[in-house]
Parts: structure tokens; C-alpha cells; sequence
């Protein structure tokens, strides 16, 4: 795949308005295998063209409308590509900050498509970034509690495993879950591992066996990138699991890895200071009658961690 530098160089490409027939697209990159091509339609849109995506609709947005199954012509060859998938971008060329962000879109969606034969799903997850008019906005606080979960998958000697019980829905109530087991990963910045709880996690009424695992991330200069963290896990897991990692990890972030910035940690530290309690020895307030929710913050201590592994709670079953 070209680089995200020479897919810059392609966004740049104005044209003349109007030069193009109807209907027609002037591909200033184009590969049949694997199939990607960029270019601009006659209204002088950037567009990304892809094998047809038949598992998703389509959108459009102010900024970008995507098709995931239609038919367009090359209009130097005049060839006829019968079943593609078009992403269609409206940006400021001369926006450098938005070229590059767009540039990081495509060379990661075409990246996915040809590891995983799809990426329609991945476009969807990302419609909040093309809406926005591409620019990228994640709370910081989001990427540090992925970044806490993706820690414990790393940690795991069974990493087809842990992704297999990883949440497929990042509104899930559980990070982990399996049989009777839930684990819920608590990720903090700081040295004190100041959490905050809910009463839907943390309760004596609840059926299932609930851990936390709290997570102190070990912030650097120069560390370990999220993006790093992303590609480390991948090596490890079978085709299957890496589909699933994937589209977990952009439906999260609504944007591919490669754009989050801002934070490197220290892996090594950051995997040791992994802590697993039981949800028993979490300290919590007692609700009083007619109480039906409650959330709280509370302080966690090492006396508080049990020896029990993350590998051992979902082996044992």
C-alpha cells in the first residue's frame, strides 16, 4: 500500500472543473489487485474506490457520501468497473491538518480491506469523522480507558481468547464476559488509582463474578504509541480475532489508530502495573431504601488485589 505521503500528493490534485464527462472518474492512483483507486468525480470531490461493500448501506454526509455498491467509469481508459464501493470526500485542499487526517482515512481503510476483504463496517464507525468535516476529535479520557483494555488482551497468554470476550459493543455493561465471569477494566493516568464505580458493576445483587481490573498507565515522551499497541496485539491473533479486534478498536475511536496521538506509554510498566479485585473488596457506600442506582468514586490499594490471574478467572470455567 503507498504511503500516507504519496496519498497526499493524489489529494492535492485539483483538476479543471468540469473537465470530466458525467459520471466519469480521473484516477490519479489506481491498483486492480488489490482493487483501490483515488481520484476526483466532476464535482471535484476526492474519491476512494473500493470492492463493493454488500453488507452495509450507504450514507452521505455535508462532507462525504458513500456508496457501497455502484458501478463507475475510468475516464482516461473509459473502462467500466462494474462492482465498487465509492467514498466521496469534499475537503479544503489547502487544509494541510485535513489532508493529512483524510490521508491517515485512506491509507487505514485500504489497509483493512486488504487484510480482511471488508471495510464497509470501518467507514460506517468513521461517518461521525467525515460529518465533522474531517477533523478529529476524542475525548482524552476515551483513548486511556481503551487504551487499559487493550493492555489486558495484551497481557493474556491466550490473546485469540481475551479478544474473543472482549466487548462487541463499546456501550457493553463488561469489558470481558464469559459463563458467569465479568471483567471491568478501570484505567487511570495517575499513580492513585482513584476509580469511579457504578452500582450497575459493583453490586451485591449481581448474579455473575465480577472483577476489576485496575490499570496505571505509565505515561512517556517517547513510549509505545497507541497505533504500536494496536499492531503488537495483531500478531498475535488468528484471522478470525483479528476481524473482530478491528472492528472493536474503530468502533470505539469512530477513526482508524493511526490518528490517535497525544499519549506513549511505557508498555512494560504499563502491563505490570495491572492490579485484578474482586468486586466484593471494591470500597462502595451503602444505599439506603428506594435507592435504584448509585456511582461513586473510590480509592484502590494493593492490599485490595487478589493473586488470581485475568487468564486464570476465564480458564477456570
Amino acid at each position: 500500500m503507498i504511503s500516507v505521503a504519496e496519498i497526499i500528493k493524489f489529494l492535492r490534485f485539483e483538476g479543471e472543473t468540469g473537465s470530466l464527462s458525467t459520471g466519469k472518474l480521473d484516477m490519479k492512483y489506481f491498483s486492480k489487485e488489490p482493487l483501490v483507486g483515488i481520484g476526483r468525480d466532476p464535482e471535484g470531490r476526492i474519491v476512494l474506490v473500493l470492492p463493493a461493500q454488500d453488507d452495509v448501506s450507504g450514507f452521505e454526509t455535508e462532507y462525504a457520501e458513500f456508496d457501497p455498491s455502484c458501478k463507475v467509469f475510468i475516464e482516461e481508459t473509459d473502462e467500466l468497473l462494474p462492482s465498487v464501493s465509492t467514498l466521496r470526500c469534499a475537503i479544503d485542499r489547502q487544509n494541510e491538518e485535513k489532508l493529512q487526517a483524510l490521508a491517515a482515512i485512506i491509507k487505514g481503510i485500504a489497509e483493512l480491506q486488504e487484510d480482511y476483504g471488508r471495510c464497509g463496517k470501518a467507514i460506517h464507525e468513521m461517518k461521525d469523522f467525515f460529518n465533522n468535516n474531517f477533523q478529529t476529535e476524542i475525548p482524552p479520557s476515551k483513548i486511556v480507558g481503551l487504551i487499559g483494555e487493550l493492555l489486558v488482551i495484551a497481557k493474556s497468554p491466550d490473546k485469540n481468547l481475551f479478544v474473543g470476550l472482549w466487548h462487541s459493543s463499546a456501550d457493553a455493561s463488561f469489558d470481558f464476559s464469559s459463563g458467569n465471569n465479568r471483567v471491568e477494566v478501570k484505567t487511570t493516568r495517575s499513580l492513585n488509582r482513584i476509580h469511579q464505580f457504578s452500582s450497575n458493576q459493583i453490586s451485591e445483587g449481581l448474579q455473575a463474578k465480577v472483577f476489576v481490573a485496575s490499570v496505571s498507565l505509565q505515561i512517556v515522551e517517547k513510549g509505545m504509541s497507541f497505533a504500536d499497541l494496536v499492531k503488537h496485539i495483531l500478531t498475535d491473533l488468528n484471522s478470525n480475532m483479528r476481524v473482530k479486534f478491528m472492528d472493536c478498536v474503530i468502533e470505539t475511536l469512530g477513526l482508524v489508530p493511526e490518528l490517535v496521538s497525544g499519549i506513549e506509554i511505557d508498555f512494560d510498566s504499563s502491563i505490570e502495573s495491572i492490579w485484578l479485585i474482586p468486586s466484593e473488596s471494591i470500597p462502595s457506600p451503602k444505599a439506603r431504601e428506594g435507592v435504584l442506582s448509585m456511582e461513586w468514586r473510590a480509592s484502590i490499594g494493593e492490599n485490595l488485589k487478589t493473586d488470581v490471574s485475568l487468564y486464570e478467572v476465564f480458564l477456570e470455567q
